[in-house]
Order: structure tokens, then C-alpha cells, then sequence
């Protein structure tokens, strides 16, 4: 509700590996899908496209997600970002246009993304930030930074600690509401594993077998 009344925030989830970092942001998207937001999501396998990868690809799911809205924002950086997000290219320009010299591709997609939160609030989320390309991550911050400021809410993961590893992401610290995930009990395991095979005899064993294998490996 405070996103939808402009005042949004940075969430940053962590914990270890296999802690349900992933499935919590699952849920924080489809909870901001509830609420009217625009929810866009990026991972590091974007980041495979290169510099601004994922950045990139949060841009193309958000044409996909809100047209309309997305090219109304655009405004005077259309030129930039068409110049490098082929499916806007479709709306203006026949063949891919010049980017003038000095513009600044990472400037014109923030001020577009914070452009579109005056339109409709929007969501970003980004699983595992600490592995996405570095000028993304760089995004990732100056929009938390801002989020406060705009109907934006950036949710973010990664590993405990994993925050050391760059300025960015210790900004994303910094100015997130942080969540530290952790890892299941046994009861806690047995009741999930239950909720998704049902009530059957080997659920039991199956925990039984997990905490021997821990314990035996301290």
C-alpha cells in the first residue's frame, strides 16, 4: 500500500545457498502483482548479454509487461534506449537509430524506469544481485537510493555477507530493508515436504536421512 501511495523502498533478502531466497521473491512478486503493480525481474543469466544485460532485460520485460506506459515515459531518451532495446525500435524507427556521443545509456534507463513510476508503480526484482554484470548492479543502486522517493520497489537477493563484494551492492544494503533468511528446522523441513508430497511414510525418513548426513558431516 505505501508503494501504490509513493513512498517505496529497497528489500534485500539474504541467506545461504538453498534457504528459499529465490521462491521468497517468487512470492514478493506476485504479492506486488496483487497489489497493481507493474513487476519486472532480471537474474544473472541476463548479464550473459553483456554490459547493462539485465538491465536490458528488465527494460524488454517491461515493454512486454506495460506498453503502452512504457513508451509514454520514454520521453526525450527514446533515442538512446531504442538505440539499444531492439523492441522499441518497432515503434519509431525502421532501422536502428544513432546514439548521439556522449549519451549516457545507464542515466537514460534510470530516468526512464523513475519516469514510469509516475505513470503506474512498478517492482523490480532482481534475483542473486552479487552475480549480475557490474554496470546493471550499479543501476540496481541509484534506484534503491531513489525508490523512497517514487512508486518503486526494488527486491533484491543474495548471499549473506555478499554485500562485501562491491560498492553497489553496498549500497543496495544500505539503503534496503534487509531480511535475513534461515535455514529451515527439521520440523519446519518435514512440514513443507509434507505440504508438497502429502502425508506419506518416506517424508519422514527422507528428514531422517538429511539431518544423519549433517551431522555426520560436522
Amino acid at each position: 500500500s505505501a508503494l501504490l501511495r509513493g513512498r517505496g523502498r529497497g528489500v534485500l533478502v539474504r541467506g545461504e545457498p538453498g534457504v528459499g531466497r529465490t521462491r521468497f521473491l517468487d512470492a514478493c512478486a506476485l504479492e506486488g502483482k496483487l497489489a497493481g503493480a507493474t513487476v519486472v525481474r532480471a537474474d544473472p543469466s541476463d548479464s550473459l548479454q553483456g554490459e547493462l544485460g539485465a538491465a536490458r532485460a528488465l527494460a524488454r520485460r517491461l515493454i512486454e509487461t506495460a506498453e503502452q506506459h512504457a513508451i509514454e515515459s520514454a520521453g526525450v531518451h527514446w533515442e538512446a534506449l531504442a538505440a539499444a532495446i531492439p523492441e522499441l525500435r518497432a515503434h519509431a524507427f525502421a532501422s536502428p537509430p544513432s546514439v548521439r556521443p556522449g549519451v549516457d545509456l545507464q542515466a537514460a534507463l534510470r530516468a526512464w524506469l523513475l519516469a514510469f513510476c509516475a505513470l503506474r508503480p512498478l517492482m523490480i526484482v532482481v534475483d542473486d544481485l552479487q552475480r549480475i554484470d557490474a554496470a546493471s548492479a550499479a543501476l540496481i543502486a541509484l534506484l534503491t537510493k531513489e525508490a523512497h522517493q517514487h512508486r518503486l520497489l526494488i527486491a533484491t537477493s543474495m548471499p549473506s555477507g555478499g554485500d562485501a563484494a562491491s560498492l553497489s551492492l553496498r549500497l543496495v544494503a544500505e539503503a534496503s530493508n534487509k531480511l535475513e533468511l534461515a535455514p529451515l528446522t527439521a520440523a519446519e523441513t518435514e512440514t513443507l515436504l509434507r505440504s508438497v508430497f502429502g502425508d506419506v511414510p518416506n517424508v519422514q525418513r527422507s528428514e531422517e536421512r538429511r539431518v544423519g548426513k549433517e551431522c555426520r558431516s560436522r
